[in-house]
């Protein structure tokens, strides 16, 4: 679950309701198992509380395939994006593009239904 506030007030309001309501409905949030992060361009401490205990935060956090930072910045993801891609290529290199028996146009079809998805995808 994530949780999104603009300001402390907002980011530490949002999980108390979402802890009550989830105790509501016979649930519990595992605070051994959460963590709060900040976006910001500088490193900014926010401490987040559920019930009791401080969420520890994370510098890091990685969402529908989508590697997200606290400072913001892509290059980690980008770069993790691109070795994928890279192996993809290595393996239809092998596999696909030496094959006399391919057409032109079925490689090129493949190339664009693994290759490309592999290093775009979430960078719409």
């Amino acid at each position: 679950m994530i949780l999104l506030a603009s300001s402390a007030r907002d980011l530490q309001q949002s999980p108390d309701w979402f802890a009550a309501a989830r105790e509501a409905a016979g649930m519990r949030i595992s605070t051994s198992k959460s963590k709060a992060m900040v976006l910001n361009r500088k490193k900014v401490e926010c401490l987040v509380r559920v019930k009791e205990e401080i969420l520890p935060q994370g510098e890091e956090f990685k969402y529908l395939g989508v590697l997200f930072t606290s400072e913001g910045r892509m290059e980690q993801d980008i770069n993790r994006r691109t070795g994928a891609a890279s192996a993809v290529m290595r393996t239809l290199h092998r596999s696909v593009v030496v094959k006399r028996e391919l057409s032109q146009k079925a490689k090129l079809s493949i190339y664009r239904s693994i290759f490309v998805p592999t290093l775009t995808y979430g960078h719409d």
